[in-house]
């Protein structure tokens, strides 16, 4: 039985989950080869976006963006955009404008 096609909306909000999902295992595994130790050569930034990409691509046969950038930024303690906007949400609900 087919399955109704999903929303614009929807997809979109998947494929945010899904790269959330892909930037923390690039953090983890950029942190787990900076601990490691011993001399010699530890992947980058670059190396852990684009290893992840293509591990993504040969799974899922799509194609995912992994920036080096957010992910320096999520490896210095920076939060993602979309926690932020939970974060928001929440505190708008809370202290709501409301006279009751």
């Amino acid at each position: 039985m087919p399955h109704k096609a999903l929303s614009a909306t929807k997809n979109a909000q998947l494929a945010r989950e899904e790269h959330n999902h892909l930037m923390a295992r690039a953090v983890l595994q950029y942190e787990e080869e900076q601990a490691k130790p011993g001399p010699g050569r530890k992947p980058g930034l670059r190396r852990i976006c684009k290893e992840l990409k293509q591990e993504y691509y040969i799974k899922n046969k799509k194609v995912i963006t992994l920036n080096h950038n957010t992910l320096q930024s999520l490896v210095n303690g920076g939060r993602m955009k979309s926690e932020i906007n939970a974060e928001k949400e929440l505190v708008a609900e809370g202290g709501g404008k409301g006279g009751d």
